[in-house]
């Protein structure tokens, strides 16, 4: 929409402008200083809700985006690097719960952007700031050398300079993935990291499963550092879920799942509980009529929620087997499982 403005508003100019480019809803432009009310006045016109502010340039120099433009006399233009001064410069942190081949990454394409944006005029400033806030994100001087290092050398490699890196990196980018297109993996799959564990699990896909390509992931997400504003859907009405029910008589429990909503599988329950028992019936129902016990419905307790089905049963035999001692459930539920995982289940069951 914006776009259409611009183009209605510089339709029937009777003045020159060069370029006119555009990014979401920051434009830059060059228009002779006297103009400038002029093309607000048109641009303000078709909606007087849709208000454009405009910054001049300052000593022959403009920030766009994430460049600072510097314009010379002869009219030529260089960029540097720009980033606002309330900029927080915090990057993935050095001591972060991540593999280090993902913080390495993060640190070189911080250290790769500021190199294609910045002129070589500007380089030598510039490592000093990179240098500055990787050191604040706790990254060793040691490791910062070698990043900056592994950049300047893909740098040299390619024969890429400034602006012509990113185009040039495109092309070998386009002919790798023809070239390479057969051998990437068809599969992916994101893993918990687990520092030593994950690492390990992965090596082990490479060379038994080639074609699955791991992507680790954190355990806790920053939604989880925040109080959930939205209203809380009342627990029967939730679905997509592992649920806990307490028999009333005994220490036993019952770990179900269900991608319906919990209201009416606890309705199925109770119904089931006052049918004959066969061999088709749940583990609740079965212990219920043998014991001649009554379970807690109303008191059910929802353990995990997932939108996935088969994540969602994973995590239904993983609290089955967190609550084994307890659990009425049919021993064939966990057996599939080998006893290294039911081991290490038992040992981090209190991330569960």
């Amino acid at each position: 929409m914006l776009d259409c403005i611009v183009d209605e508003a510089l339709l029937n100019t009777d003045f020159l402008i060069p370029f006119w480019h555009s990014y979401v809803d920051d434009h830059i432009t060059a228009i002779p200083e006297d103009k400038i009310q002029q093309v607000l006045d048109k641009l303000h016109e078709f909606d007087p809700k849709i208000k454009f502010t405009c910054e001049m340039e300052s000593g022959q120099q403009l920030n766009y985006l994430d460049v600072t433009i510097h314009r010379s006399d002869e009219g030529k233009m260089i960029t540097n690097w720009y980033h606002k001064p309330m900029a927080s410069n915090r990057l993935l942190n050095f001591y972060s719960n991540h593999p280090q081949r993902m913080k390495f990454n993060v640190a070189k394409s911080f250290i790769r952007k500021i190199f294609r944006l910045s002129h070589k005029n500007f380089w030598k400033n510039n490592l000093l700031r990179i240098k500055s806030i990787l050191k604040r994100n706790n990254y060793p001087d040691k490791i910062i050398d070698k990043l900056i290092r592994d950049v300047q050398c893909h740098k040299s490699r390619t024969g890429t300079d400034s602006y012509a890196y990113l185009s040039t990196n495109h092309t070998n980018l386009t002919t790798n993935l023809t070239a390479n297109q057969t051998t990437q993996a068809s599969q992916f799959s994101s893993l918990a990291y687990i520092p030593g564990l994950s690492e390990s699990i992965s090596n082990t896909c490479k060379e038994f499963v080639p074609e699955v390509q791991l992507a680790m992931r954190p355990h806790f997400k920053n939604s989880s550092m925040f109080t959930n504003l939205k209203s809380n859907i009342p627990r029967d009405e939730k679905s997509g879920v592992v649920y806990k029910i307490e028999c009333a008589d005994c220490s036993a429990v019952y770990i179900g799942e269900t991608k319906q909503k919990l209201g009416a599988r606890k309705n199925q329950h109770q119904y089931d509980c006052r049918k004959n028992v066969t061999k088709n019936s749940s583990a609740l129902a079965i212990h219920a009529n043998e014991q001649s016990h009554s379970f807690d419905f109303d008191n059910a307790k929802i353990l995990k929620c997932e939108r996935n089905k088969l994540k969602l049963q994973i995590q239904e035999v993983n609290q089955i087997i967190i609550h084994e001692k307890t659990a009425c459930n049919k021993k064939t539920d966990k057996k599939d499982y080998t006893n290294a995982y039911i081991n290490l289940i038992k040992t981090k069951d209190k991330n569960y």
